[in-house]
């Protein structure tokens, strides 16, 4: 068996077994999770542009957690009667599949958003194996985002090679009133920004976005990694973690995914909660504090250290790696990184990658898969023990990847605007190289 038979046979949700018939093929599929939406969606629905090899099917997975209250049950209910009734299953660019998992066919409590997208993305997969779908790229978004023209046309239908495991296509948050919504928002787009430029310059290969609505991804990876984990937040951030040691994570250069600014209650963090906790904080009088720069000049240290471990034979011992690599790149203290590094457990288990590696290859390969994005982002949260977390614009400021860029912009929108192009030429360089 392929690995895509063998997931849908073993893997995947059951609605793929319980598939209406749709009557005819479709170009393309886009999977939007749905819970407690309203005229969001309509105007997200609205915006699906038509692709290159025919129409498309949009999949909307209707939700709400078992737990949800009466009124978000109604409220999704209501909804799914909305649809039926406004739309009726067409759509300008396609067909609308709407997929009930409210009421009685609830998600199990804290499998939220991960289960809606791997359900909706399951049920994609069925149909481009049996045919009904051209593309091999499955696309997902939210409810919240407006959706340009291009967009399917920017899905490579040919490859040199291997295709790429996923895409992530460039985003620009919408900053609307209230005003201290949009300030908030400006500031966690800064913030997403300077995050990934700062992995990207300690040399990380996990640097790029982890937004659920900006991601196509390969049927084939999609099979591999066994789909979206069944989580209530974060399925998108650990979805593109395994997609990356399966294959190439391609960010595309256009076109531009337009997502609303909006605090939400549907997921435990992201953006929307992430916005609601600003504003609750910035009512109390207190600023938004974000990783301290120097989380990533170590974080470069560490994978200089593990670089030099895979390709210098005479180098044994991480300890004399961890100490010339932090030499070499500015005289980090290398005693605070070891203490981190060893109550992580991160030391005995790169020793022990090296022990089980014939060749340098092999070893580079077992360390990047070990040292992933999870445990980049648990290596980030021990050194905020040793650095804590600062104020944003005082970060911008002080981080070495961005000198002189706060001096420039003029307010939060130019820095914005300014971390924005960064971003995309330090994409477009990465995917040069």
């Amino acid at each position: 068996m392929t690995a895509l038979e063998k997931y849908l046979a073993h893997y995947a949700e059951a609605e793929v077994r319980s598939l209406p018939s749709l009557g005819k093929t479709f170009g393309h599929v886009i999977v939007i999770p749905a819970y407690d939406e309203g005229n969001n969606l309509f105007t997200t629905l609205k915006s699906t542009p038509p692709g290159p090899l025919g129409d498309v099917l949009t999949i909307v997975v209707v939700n709400t957690p078992a737990d949800a209250p009466p009124r978000i049950q109604l409220h999704s209910q209501q909804l799914i009667e909305r649809l039926a009734a406004e739309l009726g299953g067409e759509l300008a660019a396609g067909r609308l599949l709407c997929i009930d998992r409210t009421g009685s066919k609830s998600l199990p409590s804290g499998q939220g958003v991960g289960l809606a997208r791997k359900i909706g993305c399951d049920v994609a997969l069925q149909l481009h194996a049996q045919g009904t779908i051209r593309s091999a790229w499955i696309h997902t978004t939210d409810a919240d985002v407006k959706l340009p023209r291009g967009y399917f046309e920017a899905a490579p239908v040919s490859f040199d090679g291997e295709p790429p495991a996923a895409l992530i296509y460039p985003f620009w948050h919408q900053c609307e009133p209230p005003a201290a919504l949009a300030d908030a928002m400006q500031r966690y787009e800064v913030f997403l920004r300077y995050y990934v430029l700062g992995l990207a310059d300690a040399g990380s290969p996990y640097a790029f976005h982890t937004l659920g609505s900006t991601l196509a991804i390969h049927a084939s990876a999609y099979a591999k990694v066994r789909g979206f984990p069944r989580r209530a937040a974060g399925e998108d951030f650990y979805v593109l973690s395994k997609l990356a040691k399966v294959g190439t994570i391609l960010q595309l250069q256009r076109p531009v995914l337009l997502i609303g600014g909006r605090s939400s209650h549907r997921v435990p963090f992201g953006t929307g909660a992430a916005l609601k906790h600003m504003l609750a904080d910035a009512a109390r009088g207190r600023v938004y504090r974000v990783y301290a720069p120097e989380v990533f000049q170590y974080l470069k240290v560490w994978l200089a250290a593990l670089e030099l471990l895979c390709t210098d034979p005479a180098r044994s011992d991480l300890v004399d790696c961890l100490e010339t690599a932090g030499r070499a790149l500015g005289g980090a203290d290398v005693d605070q990184l070891l203490r981190q590094m060893a109550a992580e457990g991160f030391l005995s288990a790169a020793s022990h990658a090296r022990q089980i590696s014939p060749d340098a290859s092999t070893m580079a390969r077992h360390l990047h898969t070990w040292f992933d994005a999870f445990r980049t982002l648990k290596l980030i949260h021990r050194l905020t023990h040793s650095f804590p977390k600062v104020e944003l614009l005082d970060a911008i400021r002080r981080a070495p990847f961005l000198e002189g860029i706060a001096a420039q912009a003029t307010d939060l929108e130019q820095l914005r605007r300014m971390l924005a192009d960064r971003d995309h030429s330090a994409a477009r360089a990465r995917a040069l190289v």
